[in-house]
């Protein structure tokens, strides 16, 4: 906005530089560093700070929001466990003068960033709508009216529904006009998934320090949890950051150091002992190491192929060298085994409940907002997307969904590329996981889900802007043009 309005500072020294650090990798790592230490330590408050410094910045020198990007991903997973307001008490929310700062701090992001939305709506009107828009609107009008006709509707159903569909699309519309996708480097979202996976790795070996983990030698899973959210929660965002290395592997010189740090992740969603997170987490690995290996050529497969070798027979030797010690780490998960731990009867009242209300479904908040006076945010988790769909919104919401996810498809297969399908394995780890349960309504997974899609579509829009989805003889024909353009002798 600042550069804006005083064009002459477009070419000062200090904006090159700080435009070029907020496109930069630098941007993601630092923004994660200060997320692992306000988890760690609880610096909540100064890293807000910090990340208001960040935000400022980018609003107001930059040309666009892509430097906002690590900010939406990383601030969401900042909170300690010390200040678990699930969890304790006592903690930063409970003090007043803290909640002024945090309340402040939200407030300004807020308005910096809607600001720029502003200011750069004003000076390119002309973005036209995104391709999913109908698929959200669809998709948001059956969030708001889902139980319509039945006993348990209220009008807190419709504002939970709108509460989900601001999650799932706010960001997917906010960085489609906010951001100069012709741009934007190839791999950038990737990268920023990938850092966010080693940090979240950091998040998941601190757990195992927390108090009453281990009782008498064996690791208790119910109390490994991120400040944050549960251990399923930190499980699943870690296992949608598997493919984004492997993104990595795939195009970077000496790849085979990302396929090690892949498998490194891996083992972070190992660690948090989610049953869905492990089980799909490995098969977005699969896939991923599947793909580094196709699309590397001689040597550089063999090294790929050396480093998943390796890290099989280190696991496998592990295991059998120290399986009493690992089987007390993981004797919670190994007990549980393939019990449905407590679905099959949420599955059973989803599908009651669709074929009560078969168009509409109950709404979200069903028997539990009604009988159990259950909180705003507690509603009916059904554990699997397709059931909570049914039950919750009913053939009509079954076919919103249908709608969104055709669109999503069309949108991935338009012009398939290596960003794209890295792109799209994220998106399928976390919908695999929501297959035994409910991430996707919850508010961090949306955020990361949205931002997915936009970057799908983004990708596109950047392709298409440098000519790169023209046929190839007017691809070939534009750049001869642009090199004829660019050569000062043909002047003469």
């Amino acid at each position: 906005m600042f550069v804006e309005a005083f064009p002459k500072l477009e070419h000062s020294k200090f904006i090159r530089v700080l435009r070029a650090y907020f496109g930069s990798p630098w941007n993601a790592i630092v923004v994660a560093l200060l997320m692992t230490v306000s988890a760690l330590f609880g610096w909540e408050i100064p890293v807000a700070y910090c990340y208001l410094v960040i935000v400022f910045l980018v609003c107001f020198f930059c040309e666009d929001t892509l430097g906002l990007v690590p900010v939406v991903c990383f601030t969401p997973l900042a909170l300690s466990v010390r200040n678990n307001p699930t969890k304790f008490s006592e903690t930063i929310f409970s003090t007043p003068s803290s909640l002024l700062q945090i309340g402040f701090c939200a407030a300004l992001l807020a308005v910096l960033m809607i600001a720029r939305l502003i200011s750069l709506l004003i000076q390119n009107p002309r973005r036209g709508f995104p391709k999913l828009t109908a698929g959200f609107a669809a998709l948001i009008v059956a969030y708001m009216i889902g139980g319509v006709g039945s006993s348990f509707y209220s009008s807190q159903s419709a504002l939970f529904g709108l509460m989900e569909g601001a999650a799932i699309c706010t960001f997917y519309f906010y960085f489609y006009f906010t951001v100069n996708w012709k741009n934007v480097r190839k791999g950038f979202l990737p990268f920023v998934f990938a850092v966010l996976g080693f940090a979240l790795v950091v998040q998941t070996l601190n757990m195992y320090f927390q108090e009453g983990v281990m009782v008498d030698g064996v690791i208790d899973r119910s109390k490994l949890f991120p400040g944050w959210g549960t251990y399923n929660n930190i499980g699943c965002i870690t296992a949608m950051c598997v493919p984004a290395v492997f993104y990595c592997a795939a195009t970077q010189k000496q790849g085979w150091i990302f396929t090690l740090l892949a498998t490194v992740v891996m083992l972070g969603v190992v660690l948090t002992q989610s049953r869905g997170a492990i089980l799909f987490g490995a098969i977005v690995y699969l896939a991923g190491a599947v793909t580094v290996l196709v699309k590397t050529k001689k040597l550089e497969r063999y090294f790929h192929i050396a480093v998943l070798a390796a890290a099989l027979i280190t696991v496998t030797v592990c295991v059998a060298v120290f399986r009493e010690k690992l089987k007390n780490t993981f004797d919670a998960l190994l007990d549980i085994g393939l019990d449905d731990d407590g679905r099959k009867p949420l599955f059973e009242k989803a599908w009651e409940y669709f074929l009560s209300y078969p168009v509409f479904g109950v709404g979200w908040g069903g028997e539990r907002w009604v009988e159990n006076g259950g909180s705003f945010i507690n509603y009916f988790m059904a554990h699997n997307t397709y059931l909570q769909i049914l039950g919750c919104l009913g053939t009509f919401g079954m076919i919103a969904y249908a709608f969104h996810r055709a669109q999503t498809l069309l949108l991935f297969l338009r012009r398939i590329t290596i960003e794209k399908f890295f792109i799209a394995l994220i998106v399928a780890a976390l919908l695999m996981t929501c297959w035994i349960d409910c991430h996707i309504f919850s508010v961090y997974p949306a955020i990361y889900y949205s931002i997915c899609l936009v970057f799908l579509e983004g990708i596109d829009k950047r392709e298409k802007e440098n000519g790169k989805m023209l046929p190839k003889r007017k691809r070939r024909k534009k750049e001869r043009d642009e090199v004829v353009l660019q050569d000062p002798l043909s002047k003469v």
